[in-house]
């Protein structure tokens, strides 16, 4: 949810004006309660809000992309989050760190 914060733009409500909507997102991914979200990274470019990381299923991809769109200032979700089971991730974690 955002209101206006008395300065012609939005808040997202429980965190300040100073951060920007990517550290919004990322922040509201992490007070989410799904943990699977707390590794989803925000890149934004102007308007556009980028999800990049792995989530065990589709439900919480679309989870991550409802919490992104409903944030102040993001008019466009670039949803690149894969979708892997959780011994695929630990698969791809050990791959990444033997390199």
């Amino acid at each position: 949810m955002s209101t206006p914060n008395g300065l012609g733009s939005t808040t997202v409500v429980g965190f300040p004006a100073r951060i920007g909507p990517g550290s919004a997102v990322e922040q509201r991914l992490g007070s989410s309660g799904y943990l699977a979200l707390r590794r989803i990274r925000c890149e934004c470019d102007g308007d556009v809000l980028s999800l990049r990381g792995c989530v065990p299923s589709y439900f919480l991809k679309q989870m991550a992309q409802a919490i992104a769109g409903d944030t102040a200032g993001i008019r466009w979700v670039d949803n690149q989050i894969q979708v892997l089971s959780s011994a695929a991730q630990r698969s791809s974690l050990r791959q990444r760190s033997r390199s």
